[in-house]
């Protein structure tokens, strides 16, 4: 959970996710505002969520291959 700063206006259908600086770096919140002309309201929720990359799972896909495959 975070707060953002009351001035920052952001689409109601914008998307946050957890993204990594390089390939073990550190963590951090991604924003890529929507298109909507409806704004969140203040104490209002992000919606739209992406799951994090997770390096460990990339590489057992990449060495025992995908599910179904």
């Amino acid at each position: 959970t975070f707060l953002l700063n009351p001035e920052v206006k952001l689409p109601e259908d914008s998307i946050a996710a957890v993204k990594t600086k390089g390939l073990v770096g550190e963590k951090y919140v991604s924003i890529t505002p929507g298109a909507s002309e409806r704004m969140i309201q203040p104490g209002g929720h992000i919606r739209e969520t992406q799951p994090p990359f997770d390096l460990s799972d990339a590489i057992g896909r990449l060495i025992y291959g995908s599910p179904g495959k």
